[in-house]
Formats: C-alpha cells, structure tokens, sequence
C-alpha cells in the first residue's frame, strides 16, 4: 500500500501521462483508477495554478457525462495541497497495446471505429470533447466491447489565463477540437 487519501487506498502505480500518474486503488464503491495532478511548473505560480485548476475543471466536467461506452469519472478531490480524479478501473486491454501485437481484423476494426464515433457524439452531444483521443485511451476486448478513457484531461479544459488554448506539451498535432 503506498497512501490513503480521502477514502481511497493507493496500491500500485500504474501509468502516467500529460496529466500526472496514475495509480489502482480500491475505494468506497471498489477498485478505482486515481490519476493524481501533477505539473513541471513552479508550485504556487501562475502557470502552476491555471493546471490545476484546469485538471479540476475537466474532471468535473467528465463527471457529469454517463455512459455505458465511456469510464465513468466517480469524483474529483480537490484540496489544498492536492488533486486527484478517482475514476472505474476497467480491466479491459488498450487499442495500443492490440495493435502493437498486430493488425486487427477489418470488422473488429469497423465496429470499433462505429462505436467510438458514435460515443463521441453523444459526448460532443453533451458539450464535451475528448480533444486527445489515441489508442492508449481506448479499452477493447475480444468482443469488441469499446471504452473510452481519459475525457477528464481533456485539453479542451486546458486553457491559459487570456482563454486561449495551451497545447504545449500535449502532442506535435491537434485534433479539430482544439479549434473551438
């Protein structure tokens, strides 16, 4: 066990990405998946701050949007000297880590493309969008169940203090999102 934080027992680091690491934990409803914030810039600073509070804002913002094809957001613990957005821990392998054991067959790769087109909409639906959606936020399965993760570091939440978008660091590309 490495922490206990607001009701939620870390057990083992798990991943990290632009949003900070990402542990297993098991909390009030179960196993969960906590990413925890986490920023280069100077802490207390501006910068420091506008991440924060956009890290915050996204999970809230992905907290509000339910469905079945999208890992659940289960709370955003904010305070004083942390932040932490506790989402389902799903089991399934990632579309990154199927690909890199070779092509998937041409109808397991439409029905993944449907379904994710379709969960999108419904999301954009609901004024939210992904803004950084690759393999390794996608769960599959063999029967070609799809999941979405990570709508709660959207970049479309990532916005610096004149209101515009701050794509630095997220990737050498943008999707259309990042227009809006």
């Amino acid at each position: 066990v490495v922490e206990q934080s607001d009701g939620y027992k870390l057990i083992r680091h798990i991943g990290a990405g632009i949003a900070g690491p990402l542990w297993s934990a098991e909390g009030p409803a179960g196993r969960a998946a906590m990413r925890r914030f986490s920023s280069s810039a100077p802490q207390g600073g501006e910068e420091w701050i506008a991440e924060r509070t956009h890290f915050i804002q996204a999970g809230k913002q992905a907290i509000k949007f339910k469905h079945p094809r999208v890992v659940e957001v289960l709370e955003v613990i904010d305070d004083e000297s942390d932040a932490w957005i506790a989402s389902e821990f799903v089991e399934l392998e990632t579309l990154d880590a199927a690909l890199k054991r070779g092509r998937l067959p041409a109808d397991r790769v439409t029905a993944i493309v449907r379904t994710l087109a379709m969960t999108l909409d419904q999301a954009h639906r609901s004024n939210l969008v992904h803004g950084d959606l690759k393999p390794s936020c996608i769960f599959v399965d063999a029967a070609g169940q799809v999941r979405i993760s990570d709508f709660a570091i959207s970049p479309l939440a990532r916005r610096n203090s004149r209101g515009e978008m701050d794509a630095a660091g997220i990737h050498p590309y943008l999707t259309p999102e990042h227009l809006i």
